[in-house]
């Protein structure tokens, strides 16, 4: 055999930090959320979309644990929809791997329906405020109680709206309206 031969020391690459945690939000109304998790104390930690990795969107440092991440100003308000963001967090430096997609569902503010004065004419316009005034232009459906579409017209611009429906209304029905 021939005599050992040593190599020097060898400088193994540090390993990378836990991935962070999305607890939140799944859902939301607000078009500017604030992101919310756990991580490594003192981490700074990024969310972004998870179809592009680059654009950060929101950031924040972990303090006792937690972090919450408002959504960057640079960022137009978010439109109804889901969305998929990641995030990943870098502690002394080094950054983890982005965590796997968590879904957020900003959804268009809740809607309402005036309680027309009784009794009501056979064709009354109901009032519909709280109508999202984004782009894209919200859709409307109004349904009877039991489930079955209601036919008519919608009118109206901005945060409110009216319904008139085609046929007349059917005496005690209650009505479902979604956008």
């Amino acid at each position: 055999w021939s005599d050992w031969v040593y190599s020097g020391d060898l400088k193994m690459a540090p390993a990378k930090p836990p991935l962070p945690v999305i607890t939140g939000p799944s859902s939301s109304t607000n078009r500017r959320p604030t992101f919310t998790g756990k991580g490594n104390e003192g981490a700074k930690v990024n969310v972004v979309w998870e179809t592009d990795f680059t654009v950060v969107i929101a950031t924040a440092t972990v303090k006792n644990g937690l972090w919450a991440a408002p959504l960057n100003t640079s960022i137009p308000d978010l439109i109804p929809g889901i969305y998929q963001c990641s995030a990943q967090q870098i502690v002394n430096g080094l950054a983890s791997s982005f965590t796997r997609g968590f879904r957020v569902n900003i959804k268009p503010p809740q809607i309402a329906i005036t309680a027309p004065a009784s009794p009501v004419t056979p064709r009354q316009a109901l009032e519909i405020t709280g109508v999202y005034t984004g782009l894209p232009e919200p859709t409307f459906e109004m349904y009877s109680d039991n489930g079955f579409r209601l036919h008519g017209s919608f009118g109206g611009t901005g945060a409110t709206r009216t319904f008139t429906p085609d046929l007349p209304w059917a005496l005690g029905n209650t009505v479902m309206l979604i956008q």
